[in-house]
């Protein structure tokens, strides 16, 4: 059986928001079960302090100049490899829940208010 993966991304959260890596109010309980029950990363590092391409080089394993998306609002290509690919070519039912940030382009569509389309999810 293969083992879940499940990785939260979120934005602007402080490692010390966190019951797991030392916030004392009980303000993440399942955040902190998780962690208790499965792998914690004790040290992480980006290479893009921006939304869309933080996410970008995350989803491929590329910096965010070869996926190019290097600012927000450029949509990452759908024939890009990313880990949701990698996965489920691997047997895993794949999923990303949230904040995309991968398939509005500048001139062309913003999906900050609708559904992303299927072709531009990354899966």
């Amino acid at each position: 059986m293969k083992p879940n993966i499940i990785v939260f991304f979120s934005d602007q959260q402080r490692y010390d928001t966190v019951g797991a890596y030392g916030q004392q109010l009980n303000i993440t309980p399942n955040l902190d079960k998780m962690a208790e029950e499965g792998v914690k990363f004790e040290n992480a590092f980006t290479c893009q302090p921006v939304c869309g391409p933080a996410r970008s080089c995350m989803q491929t394993g590329k910096y965010a100049t070869q996926t190019n998306c290097f600012v927000n609002d450029i949509g990452l290509k759908e024939d890009e490899q990313t880990i949701a690919k990698i996965l489920s070519n691997q047997g895993y039912e794949t999923a990303y829940i949230g904040k995309w940030h991968l398939a509005s382009t500048r001139n062309e569509s913003n999906y900050s208010t609708s559904p992303v389309p299927l072709e531009k999810r990354g899966n």
